[in-house]
């Protein structure tokens, strides 16, 4: 089941390579999925507990997932497992593709920059804005480009364009927590990148804080990196991204995503 409660608005064409459209928020929209239980936090990992989502919660002691009294579980109200022959427009956008090929293919959203050639970027945006307040949202990493070039898988959240965004990365083998402001890095954080342990990518917010976090099943939660909630984690346009920069591979891959928000 695909669910899809926003308040889109048409978002204007960007010019620049890396844009990410403008899009209107939509107040304090919220999609609580009860539960009877919800998460024990030990460390930097969460465990989620017995829920009908079997999701970790958005809430709980240390500002990991969970518990909450078995408040229940939130997700934000968007829903792909990305079957359809075609890319929804109702839900995505497709912003400034260059040298590379983006669609659906057995199941996952792909991002198949083209070989060879630099740069080869593109992006598929969310038309609707979200609201991850005491939420969030959730991926599955199914494959990332190479890494024999200067090649880059990304997975985030943004603000009216790529200059105002907090994101997973991946890049030369490394799984990077990115916070842009104005264009500007401002915040940075990596570990090397595990495609079994880092399968599942979340972002969520609780507290005012913006988590990232990784897991290998979407039900235990390892926290990779925690900065101060940006202002618009509350109209957050969900972003993915992948391309070559500067060094082209002769064979990047290409990057694929599935289940956004459908954890097993």
């Amino acid at each position: 089941m695909r669910v899809a409660w926003s308040l889109p608005v048409l978002c204007p064409a960007v010019a620049a390579l890396l844009g990410c459209h403008l899009v209107s928020g939509v107040g304090d929209l919220e999609f609580v999925r009860p539960g009877a239980g919800g998460a024990t936090t030990s460390g930097s990992t969460s465990t989620a507990g017995s829920s009908a989502g079997g999701f970790a919660g958005a809430s709980g002691a240390g500002g990991q997932a969970g518990g909450g009294g078995g408040a229940g579980d939130c997700l934000i109200p968007i829903e792909d497992d990305f079957e359809d022959a075609t890319i929804d427009p109702g839900l995505w956008s497709v912003g400034s593709p260059q040298n590379i090929d983006i669609g659906l293919l057995s199941g996952r959203l792909y991002l198949a920059p083209t070989p060879s050639l630099t740069p080869a970027w593109g992006e598929v945006l969310s038309v609707g804005a979200y609201d991850l307040t005491h939420c969030a949202v959730v991926v599955e990493l199914a494959a990332v480009l190479t890494h024999d070039g200067d090649q880059m898988t990304t997975f985030g959240i943004c603000e009216g364009t790529w200059e105002n965004g907090a994101s997973f990365s991946i890049r030369y083998g490394m799984l990077q927590s990115r916070m842009f402001v104005g264009s500007t890095q401002t915040e940075f954080d990596e570990t090397t990148y595990d495609p079994s342990e880092h399968k599942w990518l979340r972002l969520r917010e609780a507290d005012s804080t913006l988590y990232f976090e990784t897991s290998p099943d979407a039900q235990s939660w390892t926290e990779q990196y925690q900065t101060t909630a940006p202002a618009y984690v509350t109209y957050a346009t969900i972003r993915f991204a992948a391309g070559t920069f500067g060094v082209a591979s002769v064979d990047p891959g290409r990057a694929e995503f599935d289940n956004l928000d459908m954890p097993p």
